[in-house]
């Protein structure tokens, strides 16, 4: 079953197990063996990613909403590291005197049973816990007051890649937009273009098809009087002929007057 406790603010849950599995999993942490317990930008990095993985508005979080989160987080696994310490040295006592343990375990004794490291080793003695749980609490504090502030710097560079961003694309779309007007002018030129090349080529075809009709006017005359000059004779056609190129000849004569 799992198990979660309440943060005050907007009644967040937090799964129990869950974080001390991120704790876990993240030795720098708590492993006091280790040469990279001492560095603390290494222990900053890593209660960012747990309350980030423990909450998954936290980046949307102003800085004082995430301090307040942070410090929640950090107050309960201290409680739960204490308790178990205590409990674990309780027993540890209990068995070396002898005494029979009768006492249920701490609840999440199981779960925080890797600690034994640290206090099987001496990093953690009954003599100098309570002087290093003092320096954890004010070295923690320093670390969430760290935490944060990277946080919000990261934020502040994200909202200037983003008014960056947004101005890139404020000044793509107005090229586009410029890039679109000509089009719409070159395109509309064109338009123009074609369309006084149709009114040209009907104006020809209409002149073409006037000429024509007054030649064929010429030629139905003409072939109108087939019928009777097929009738004539050699002579008479002749005489035909040079009347009509006679004719034709005056009255230009005449127009030239």
């Amino acid at each position: 079953m799992d198990v979660h406790f309440v943060c005050d603010m907007d009644k967040i849950l937090i799964n129990i197990e869950t974080l001390l599995a991120l704790i876990k999993e993240r030795p720098v942490i708590w492993d006091k063996t280790l040469e990279i317990y001492k560095s603390k930008p290494l222990r900053e990095t890593a209660w960012q990613e747990i309350c980030q993985m423990l909450n998954g508005d936290y980046e949307e979080m102003d800085e004082n909403q995430r301090q307040q989160f942070g410090k929640l987080v950090l107050k309960k696994w201290t409680q739960m590291r204490d308790s178990w310490s205590k409990d674990f040295k309780r027993r540890k006592r209990q068995k070396k005197s002898g005494c029979l343990v009768t006492k249920r375990p701490y609840r999440y004794y199981k779960q925080l049973s890797f600690l034994k490291k640290v206090i099987d080793t001496g990093h953690d003695s009954e003599e100098s816990s309570d002087e290093e749980d003092t320096d954890n609490e004010s070295e923690e504090d320093n670390i969430l007051l760290k935490i944060h502030s990277q946080s919000k710097r990261k934020t502040e560079v994200t909202e200037q890649r983003n008014d960056t961003s947004a101005g890139d694309r404020d000044a793509n779309t107005l090229e586009e937009t410029r890039d679109t007007k000509n089009e719409e002018m070159v395109l509309k030129r064109k338009k123009i273009v074609v369309f006084d090349k149709m009114i040209k080529l009907l104006d020809d075809a209409n002149d073409r098809k006037r000429q024509k009709s007054e030649e064929n006017q010429h030629l139905h005359f003409f072939k109108s009087l087939l019928p009777i000059t097929s009738t004539l004779n050699p002579d008479e056609t002749l005489q035909f002929q040079g009347g009509v190129i006679k004719l034709l000849q005056d009255i230009k004569r005449q127009r030239n007057l």
